[in-house]
């Protein structure tokens, strides 16, 4: 077996995940980078004819530990990196993220702490269990980076990013770049009613040309409207606010807090 090493990046989802895909991880020296589309490629690799080190980048939250496993089974010495950001952020975030892809359903639908019925389901967000499956099954310790300390101190973050890597960024790398920009608040609460009430539907056709044109064309359709919902004056809306409970987020994080002080603790070890 030849000198390599293969590092997997599986997000999380919303934590930078894009922004190092396409302005950081092209641009590192000496490493192979795998593009999120070409993520299963792993999959056809020979483990006894690799001689240079690899980087695949992809996002799961769910599903994660069944990918991790996957991955282990065909590199026992597989090197993972994994970025979290704090609950209530993070759930906000991603509730965001899913009215912009055709999601209708109130925030506290979508985590419900008292009854664990929402959406999503109060032990997605325990991130610890996440990174204890990866040290249980994996011959290595991951890379926990917590974004926070993108906006802290930038070059420290690229720095643990990069050493874990064994490698450096290359001039062409955008540290300041600023991709996917979210719809404000006001965008949100006009999409959040359209797709309530014209709720999407795959078309779950035999094509799969099919199947993508009509999907991007409802996102098309989606952007259309954020745009022109900007005209829309905020006293037209009748509803007033994305949160329901303006504490919700408060009582996100103090329902989290042991396990977020783990992962913070986690993201400074050296590994």
């Amino acid at each position: 077996m030849q000198d390599f090493n293969v590092f997997f990046h599986l997000g999380l989802p919303k934590v930078a995940s894009t922004f190092l895909q396409q302005a950081i991880f092209p641009y590192l020296e000496d490493i192979e980078f795998h593009r999120k589309r070409k993520f299963n490629d792993y999959k056809n690799f020979d483990i006894n004819a690799l001689s240079s080190h690899h980087l695949f980048s992809s996002e799961y939250d769910r599903g994660m530990e069944d990918v991790v496993d996957d991955i282990v089974k065909r590199f026992p010495k597989a090197k993972f990196i994994l970025l979290v950001r704090r609950q209530d952020k993070w759930i906000l975030s991603r509730y965001k993220y899913y009215i912009r892809k055709h999601g209708w359903v109130k925030f506290k639908d979508f985590i419900d702490l008292e009854n664990n019925q929402g959406l999503w389901r109060t032990e997605e967000l325990q991130f610890r269990k996440k990174i204890e499956h990866i040290e249980r099954v994996a011959e290595t310790k991951p890379l926990v980076v917590n974004l926070d300390l993108l906006k802290s101190d930038s070059e420290a973050f690229f720095d643990r990013i990069t050493t874990f890597l064994g490698s450096s960024l290359t001039a062409g790398a955008k540290k300041n770049v600023i991709l996917n920009k979210s719809f404000n608040e006001k965008q949100l609460l006009i999409l959040r009613r359209f797709n309530g009430a014209y709720k999407y539907e795959e078309l779950r056709s035999t094509s799969k040309l099919r199947n993508k044109l009509h999907y991007k064309y409802r996102q098309f359709l989606l952007h259309i409207i954020a745009f022109l919902s900007k005209a829309i004056p905020r006293s037209l809306i009748k509803e007033k606010q994305l949160l329901e409970d303006p504490n919700v987020l408060d009582k996100v994080r103090e329902y989290y807090k042991e396990d977020w002080e783990f992962c913070k603790m986690y993201s400074e070890l050296e590994v």
